[in-house]
């Protein structure tokens, strides 16, 4: 009797294993509001998702989706019997990067695949490294602090960076003493800049001086 039980297990969880093994994800669901982005997203995926509900690999969806430059990170769930949901985050990008890349606020840098939601402040520089990451990161922070739009970054030389500000004075800085010298800027700006000296009717603000700074106006 007890053979004759075992071997009735052993059919039903032959037959469920085979049922299971060949229930095909049918349904591939990309949470990204472009279609074109979505289509990409899919056929970044391909053949990994030709697999049975319990076989696919999640994790190499992940890593595949993960490879498009403009994704942040992905989320990639099952849900029974046949679905495949891929949850996109995007880099939030806070400048163009030398016209074809993109600097994020989490200081990744990724290649411009598609056309970006609106203009943003412009870095150019012909070294791609942190220090130019670290340097943007701290004018970009402080100026957004102040509601203050920057325009461009631009590290024109090893003696100089001129910030120019939307509507603002172009700001001129040694890059070789750029941060030490940005963060004693910011620490005095609302001591420098008040209603009686306001920062828009300012033409040039040179931060080159070993003591004090140089001011034009307009």
């Amino acid at each position: 009797m007890n053979a004759i039980y075992n071997i009735f297990i052993l059919i039903f969880f032959l037959i469920l294993g085979i049922t299971l093994t060949n229930h095909p994800i049918q349904i591939v669901k990309v949470h990204e509001n472009d279609t074109a982005n979505s289509k990409k997203i899919i056929d970044k995926i391909g053949d990994n998702a030709n697999a049975s509900f319990y076989n696919i690999d999640l994790n190499k969806i992940k890593t595949e989706v993960e490879k498009i430059s403009w994704i942040y990170k992905v989320n990639v769930e099952k849900t029974w019997p046949n679905k495949l949901d891929v949850k996109i985050i995007e880099h939030s990008p806070v400048a163009v990067w030398n016209s074809s890349w993109a600097l994020s606020k989490t200081g990744d840098v990724f290649y411009i695949e598609k056309k970006l939601d609106k203009n943003y402040p412009t870095i150019d520089a012909k070294i791609n490294n942190n220090y130019v990451k670290d340097i943007f990161l701290l004018i970009n922070n402080f100026f957004n602090e102040k509601y203050i739009q920057i325009s461009s970054v631009n590290f024109v030389s090893q003696s100089l960076i001129q910030i120019e500000i939307e509507k603002g004075p172009i700001i001129k800085v040694d890059q070789s003493n750029a941060k030490k010298d940005l963060e004693k800027f910011f620490a005095n700006f609302e001591k420098i800049f008040s209603t009686n000296n306001p920062f828009n009717l300012i033409k040039i603000i040179d931060l080159r001086y070993q003591f004090g700074i140089a001011i034009e106006y307009n």
